[in-house]
């Protein structure tokens, strides 16, 4: 009887010097892990390390810091990689066009409306790669882009036959107001711009 009752006085001593422990570590509010800085949830640890210390045994484990972190493997690329050791721009390209080092071959499509147009074209009248075909065509020929006010016109009205000798060039721009000397700066600047023709 005497064994239990030191013993029960040992563990009553015991608990009481756990209580005031935790008592202890219960007034810190951060996370025990050093350079952690997140509130603490469970066993001293925040949320994300007390869950990396059920999966992998270890609060250290399972998650890259900052200084591990792996770049993108592309040449002039450096970009966190995200999957497959590539970034996420680049696995979106190796998953649409099957290569990460080129750029998207042009493609020719129909749009709604009838015209033809084209994707993946680097030039100066495009918009995010893509461009009407019969406003490239023209632009080719003319040598430069085409500028603003100018429209491109199917001699035949069919709007998919972009062959150059189908396409002409029209001037949409007009000068606001109707005062002569608005008439004859924008006659001149129009025969200006058009000389060469």
């Amino acid at each position: 009887m005497v064994t239990s009752l030191v013993s029960r006085e040992w563990s009553a001593t015991n608990l009481l010097s756990n209580v005031g422990i935790i008592l202890f570590m219960d007034n810190i509010k951060v996370c025990s892990i050093t350079g952690c800085s997140k509130k603490k949830v469970c066993r001293g640890w925040c949320s994300g390390h007390y869950h990396r210390w059920q999966r992998y045994g270890d609060p250290l484990k399972g998650k890259f810091t900052k200084s591990e972190k792996k770049i993108c493997i592309v040449s002039d690329c450096a970009s966190i990689s995200k999957k497959n050791s590539l970034c996420s721009k680049h696995y979106q390209r190796v998953l649409k066009y099957g290569t990460y080092d080129l750029p998207p071959r042009q493609v020719r499509k129909k749009e709604n409306r009838g015209y033809v147009y084209l994707t993946g074209i680097e030039h100066d009248n495009s918009r995010n790669g893509e461009m009407l075909e019969h406003r490239y065509v023209l632009s080719q020929m003319l040598g430069r882009p085409l500028l603003p006010g100018e429209n491109v016109h199917h001699k035949n009205g069919v709007k998919n036959d972009n062959r150059p000798e189908n396409l002409e060039l029209w001037v949409t721009y007009q000068p606001r107001g109707q005062r002569p000397e608005d008439l004859v700066a924008w006659a001149k600047e129009i025969l200006e711009r058009y000389d060469n023709v």
